[in-house]
């Protein structure tokens, strides 16, 4: 496996990670009180309505700073 593959890979699961835990502690910090499992995932999808559009205002920025339409070229 050549060493860009593996950066690349590392890069992925660094940035998968992240996200992950940051949409949770966002959850998380919306609430005022200790919530389930349920809770949480009803909180989310509230939450995603809103992190859906800044997710594409981040790609556009992206792809304007790459040069690239990176979503395209993903799919």
């Amino acid at each position: 496996m050549s060493t860009s593959s593996t950066v690349d890979r590392k890069f992925s699961r660094e940035l998968s990670s992240g996200t992950t835990s940051l949409a949770l502690l966002a959850i998380l910090a919306q609430v005022n009180e200790p919530v389930y499992g349920y809770r949480i995932a009803d909180s989310g999808r509230e939450a995603l309505e809103r992190w859906q559009d800044l997710w594409e205002s981040t790609c556009a920025l992206m792809n304007r700073i790459l040069g690239g339409d990176i979503h395209e070229q993903t799919h």
